[in-house]
């Protein structure tokens, strides 16, 4: 190396796909010596590389102990991170070199820092089956308690059972790992390790949760548990089928399908719930209703998720297989499960949304039938099962949305709540809102008899007749205030939706918490008729709000010197012409206005 510097080589060059400095190399692949040489010849000892890995960093990461002490006699930052967020401590860690991570722990390394997915060292020792490490670590005090940030809530016994890693549960549980911890999801270490399909990690997972109960570790049970694709389960049914005469077992059930009791029986109870997932399958995936018969009798859970993601349910209502459907729902399938794990839709909104025609109704009133759909589940007020039907209303033939949405309306769901409103949606918006926005005046007034009216909903949106027909019922006021402690007149934006209001008494000076009236927020919003309109009905423009100070006329004068294009110029003269006073400019760059933008929009 001395005689490569003598010729002139680079010291600031680097190489290869990762960017790295000699030192890096030194540091991985050299000696104290070679190090010492370098930093002395003015190399960056906290440089770093594509990874964001120092020269630290990689003597942890290849277990070069000698290097390691060296960076660390010339000051190297023993808490420096990698763009993961990885430490000196996690890099050693997860390729198992224990004498290094001794060395960072005598240097003060921090035992239980995270990088940014919330990930500790012993985490990724156990995640890479890292015994040495991991027992290492347990034995200078780790949390085992810690759960990571991404993946959602995975324990350190989680990233074992997710890797496959028996060796590593046992040491865990042995130093009281709990494994019944559960993940973000709600699943425990043996529940992930089903459906990673880890065979070893399966079988000492089920050792430990039920210490003493008998898990045949070959049993035809768990091989179906384990089964790969739907071949491979098809012929361990078969297997199943031909080997059950000769097991010498009392068979309870009777019938073709009397060799499952003996298979599920035989597997013990934590592994039978995983089995019957897998014949729940096969029972759907050869539409068979008496296989599925069989698995409802032994308790299969009906709302458990295929391999596909998809509820049982939701693939029978989307193939129309309605005997199956029949037997799900008698099961105890739920309609308003997601259909799918990674969609919002349930079971109900996929067989609405699924309706070739108005005529198309077999499955909704199949799942009406039930008395347990959520009609109003979704988003907002027009993402639900109930909006897409008033959605129809002049789109279908006559009548025929209507029909069915009263028809939703009169479900056993909702002849069993003591109130219509309780059926809401994220928003918090109940199917009376859904019914103001789409403007349907018959099912406002269908609703009206059961639940609060939204009056702010209809005015914010302008929507006249659902606000004069809000108006007439006993159930509302032009003075119920909202969570902004807004008036239905604060939220509106027309003079049409305004007058209506007014005739029914609303109050044109109502401040709301910090004294914005009406009038105030006509102006912010720059509508100048129903500025017109206020101020015709006696809005007062010397009311000041508290939070920017202003008066209305102040308000105006700001907002036309701030735009291109002056619009209350003819109000503010009128303004000054009923005072009797001259029209003067108005500037006052200090004034701060209050963006209110995002709470009306």
């Amino acid at each position: 190396m001395r005689l490569l510097l003598e010729y002139g080589a680079c010291l600031k060059s680097v190489s290869g796909h990762e960017a790295m400095t000699p030192l890096h190399f030194a540091a991985m692949e050299g000696t104290p010596a070679s190090v010492g040489l370098l930093i002395e010849k003015g190399l960056n000892k906290e440089s770093k590389c594509r990874r964001g890995c120092t020269p630290l960093h990689l003597a942890a990461e290849s277990g070069n102990t000698d290097t390691a002490r060296a960076l660390l006699g010339f000051g190297a930052d023993i808490s420096s991170r990698s763009n993961n967020g990885g430490t000196v401590l996690s890099w050693s860690s997860c390729n198992d070199h224990v004498e290094t991570m001794k060395l960072w722990l005598s240097n003060g390394a921090q035992i239980d820092a995270r990088d940014r997915n919330g990930l500790t060292s012993l985490f990724v020792a156990s995640h890479f089956g890292c015994i040495n490490a991991l027992k290492l670590l347990l034995e200078r005090g780790a949390d085992t308690k810690i759960t990571s940030i991404k993946p959602d809530g995975f324990s350190v016994i989680i990233a074992g059972a997710v890797s496959n890693h028996p060796e590593v549960i046992q040491v865990l549980t042995d130093h009281g790992c709990d494994i019944s911890l559960r993940n973000g999801a709600g699943e425990t270490a043996l529940d992930l390790a089903f459906n990673h399909r880890n065979k070893e990690a399966v079988q000492v997972l089920l050792e430990l949760t039920s210490p003493g109960s008998f898990h045949p570790k070959d049993s035809v049970a768990l091989q179906m548990a384990m089964a790969k694709s739907h071949d491979e389960m098809a012929a361990f049914v078969s297997v199943a089928t031909l080997m059950y005469p000769y097991v010498g077992f009392k068979f309870e059930t009777p019938g073709e399908f009397a060799w499952m009791e003996w298979v599920l029986n035989e597997g013990g109870k934590l592994v039978k719930p995983w089995a019957m997932r897998k014949l729940l399958h096969i029972a759907l995936d050869e539409a068979n209703i008496l296989m599925l018969k069989a698995l409802q009798s032994h308790g299969c859970d009906f709302n458990s998720r295929l391999e596909s993601g998809l509820s049982p349910l939701a693939l029978c209502v989307r193939t129309r297989q309605r005997h199956m459907t029949e037997i799900l729902l008698n099961g105890g399938a739920n309609p308003n499960q997601r259909s799918s794990k990674d969609h919002f839709r349930t079971v109900f909104d996929d067989a609405i949304v699924g309706m070739k025609d108005e005529y198309d109704t077999e499955y909704v009133h199949l799942l009406l039938d039930t008395g347990c759909c959520r009609l109003n589940k979704g988003t907002n007020p027009a993402s639900t099962a109930f909006a897409y039907v008033l959605s129809k209303i002049d789109k279908w033939s006559p009548g025929s949305a209507m029909s069915l949405a009263k028809r939703m309306l009169t479900s056993r769901a909702l002849r069993n709540t003591t109130s219509i409103d309780e059926d809401r949606d994220s928003l918090n918006c109940t199917m009376l809102h859904a019914a103001v926005l789409g403007e349907s005046e018959e099912m406002v007034h269908h609703l009206l008899d059961a639940g609060r009216a939204p009056l702010h909903l209809a005015t914010e949106y302008n929507l006249p007749e659902s606000t004069l027909t809000l108006l007439k019922s006993h159930d509302v006021s032009t003075e119920d205030i909202d969570e902004d402690t807004w008036t239905p007149l604060c939220c509106c934006n027309t003079p049409e939706v305004a007058l209506i209001l007014l005739d029914h008494g609303a109050n044109v000076n109502y401040g709301d918490k910090d004294n914005w009236t009406p009038l105030h927020q006509a102006v912010h919003k720059r509508e100048v008729d129903l500025v017109e309109l206020l101020l015709s009905a006696g809005a007062d423009v010397n009311v000041r709000t508290t939070d920017d100070g202003l008066t209305v006329e102040e308000r105006m004068r700001h907002l036309d010197d701030v735009r291109d294009r002056p619009i209350f110029g003819p109000i503010i003269r009128k303004i000054a012409i009923q005072r009797q006073r001259p029209v003067r400019d108005y500037e006052d760059d200090d004034i701060e206005i209050v963006d209110r933008a995002e709470e009306i929009s």
